[in-house]
Formats: C-alpha cells, sequence, structure tokens
C-alpha cells in the first residue's frame, strides 16, 4: 500500500510542477545545452514527459484509476490467489 501511496503522491506532485510557468522555460531552455553535452535522447525524454503531463492539467483521475487498480492486484496478490491477473 505504501508503494501505491507514493506512485499517486508523485503523480500529484507532478501536476502541479509542471504547472509551474519557469519549469516549462526551463526544460525548453536546456534543449540546446543537452544535445551539445550529448544529452539529447534524454531531453526529449523529458520534453514528451512533460507535454504529457501538461496536458492533463488538473485533471488526475488517472491517479485515481491507478489506485484502484493497483490496489486490487496488491489484495488478490495478498492471499496467494493462482493467478490473480485473469
Amino acid at each position: 500500500m505504501r508503494r501505491i501511496d507514493l506512485i499517486v503522491r508523485v503523480g500529484e506532485q507532478l501536476a502541479r510542477t509542471v504547472r509551474q510557468p519557469l519549469i516549462g522555460f526551463a526544460v525548453r531552455a536546456a534543449r540546446a545545452p543537452a544535445y551539445l553535452a550529448g544529452f539529447g535522447t534524454l531531453q526529449e525524454f523529458l520534453e514528451r514527459r512533460f507535454q504529457a503531463f501538461s496536458r492533463l492539467g488538473r485533471e488526475l483521475s488517472c491517479l485515481d484509476t491507478i489506485r484502484a487498480r493497483e490496489t486490487a492486484l496488491s489484495e488478490a496478490l495478498a492471499p496467494g490467489d493462482a493467478c490473480p491477473l485473469e
């Protein structure tokens, strides 16, 4: 349950962070230096993830879905069910 809580908390914090105007500017401003330093692939990854979280805005129902599904799976695994994923 702690792992699930941490996942949701990280998601909530990311949603708050991407709404900060300076964060978007910093991500974009790091593009040229990242490529020059050989970290272009990492920069592309960060920009794509930033854009994805930015689109979420304040809509975080996906985190409720993650919590519900992960909790159900965790509870199914606890008693030692043969195949809880079916």
